[in-house]
């Protein structure tokens, strides 16, 4: 049930990436899959999957950045947040 809602929202709700991460993320720890399953279920790519999930576990500061949109979720994982 979560795997048809993780996807009407994904696809069809204004989402920010944050939130399409942790949706990713809740997907692939209830249906125990891997990154590669869930980007097939989902009907995106692997290496966006990846990024996706790098948010997840990025510091706080670099979130609020890409929620401002002031660096790319592409990039989030490259910060050194001590450069901040």
């Amino acid at each position: 049930m979560y795997f048809l809602k993780c996807c009407v929202r994904i696809h069809h709700e204004p989402l920010s990436d944050l939130e399409k991460a942790q949706a990713i993320k809740k997907l692939i720890e209830i249906q125990k899959i891997t990154q590669k399953a869930a980007a097939a279920l989902v009907g995106i790519s692997e290496s966006e999957v990846h990024m996706l999930l790098s948010l997840v576990d990025a510091p706080k500061e670099v979130k609020k950045l890409v929620e401002e949109k002031k660096i790319e979720p592409s990039t989030a994982g490259e910060i050194d947040i001590n450069s901040i």
